[in-house]
């Protein structure tokens, strides 16, 4: 007895190994190739105890790096190759990037092994705009960071620019309120995280939906299953629904919606969403799956807070 069960111990071993060895195999390999920073926050902060300002430095490329790195990683779908590990691997080869890249096109020639995609990026903007608010008496002006990103991913199979995009966050790093003889100001300690933050799941996203498109894989009554889990899905977020051969066409985007989803549940594979706009029998596994934008996020929050109000005075009579 206790041989069968070293021997189906060893099996089950063997079966466990293997079945982390195919997972790892089929991993999507994106090499981080050239990133660059062309735009440089410079905060203005006063010196206690004295009324002159020095600049700081704020930005941090390879703080921005490591994000982004961590949130693709955190798909479970792809293998990230840090910059080092990308001149290693093109060294084997006889390459190198300056030889593969067309800095013109930002596009990859030739094929490469042991990589899939090559990534490039460029920081175009991170500085400072006030936006002032006039409340009756008083004065407020909020300082807001601005920060965009520019990236590009290649199929380094075929040497096409499979996507080339930017994101554009903000967030608010202080606000200075002031009017009847009276001063004060909030300090957000951690926009510039914030910012970085933003903009690395947001591109993360938008990189990974370009080579595994985010999919419906499983419609039970009123909820939908779709391919991604936490690190790119969150609880309360809205999913617009399209079938997956027209959301290609651009035009038809916003014309041929089949259905709204809002997640309630999120795991580490996978997120579950109920519709709230639509007809389940319309929905179908393979249908591709667009994030709706804040203000439409805004708009349903609206309406269910709304239900709810009116659900409790019908409740209670008022």
């Amino acid at each position: 007895m206790k041989k069968i069960l070293f021997c189906l111990s060893i099996f089950c071993s063997f079966v466990f190994a293997f079945a982390q060895d195919t997972e790892e195999e089929e991993k999507i390999k994106i090499g981080f190739a050239n990133f660059e920073n062309k735009a440089i926050a410079i905060q203005k902060a006063k010196y206690h105890h004295e009324n002159r300002y020095t600049e700081i430095k704020l930005f941090n490329l390879d703080v921005f790096i490591d994000m982004l790195q961590t949130a693709l990683v955190k798909t479970r779908r792809f293998d990230v190759i840090e910059r080092t590990r990308l001149d290693a691997i093109l060294e084997e080869q006889g390459l190198g990037i300056d030889g593969i890249i067309d800095k013109e096109q930002a596009a990859v020639s030739g094929k490469i092994s042991g990589i899939d995609f090559i990534l490039m990026g460029t920081i175009t903007k991170c500085g400072f705009t006030e936006k002032p608010i006039r409340i009756k008496n008083f004065e407020q002006i909020q300082k807001i960071i601005e920060f965009t990103v520019d990236f590009r991913l290649t199929d380094v199979h075929t040497g096409q620019v499979v996507l080339a995009d930017f994101v554009e966050v903000n967030d608010v790093s202080s606000v200075l309120t002031k009017g009847n003889s009276y001063q004060s100001e909030t300090i957000n300690e951690n926009f510039i995280v914030n910012v970085m933050r933003k903009a690395s799941l947001q591109s993360a996203f938008l990189i990974a939906n370009a080579i595994v498109p985010v999919q419906v894989s499983a419609v039970s009554g009123t909820k939908v299953k779709i391919n991604y889990g936490n690190g790119f899905v969150e609880t309360k977020q809205v999913y617009k629904i399209f079938p997956s051969d027209e959301f290609e066409d651009n035009l038809n985007i916003g014309f041929d919606e089949i259905a709204r989803i809002k997640i309630r549940t999120v795991s580490s594979d996978f997120a579950i969403g109920e519709i709230i706009n639509g007809s389940a029998d319309d929905v179908a596994v393979g249908y591709s799956c667009l994030k709706a934008t804040p203000s439409e996020e805004k708009e349903y929050e609206d309406i269910e807070k709304s239900e709810k109000n009116k659900s409790l005075r019908r409740r209670f009579g008022y």
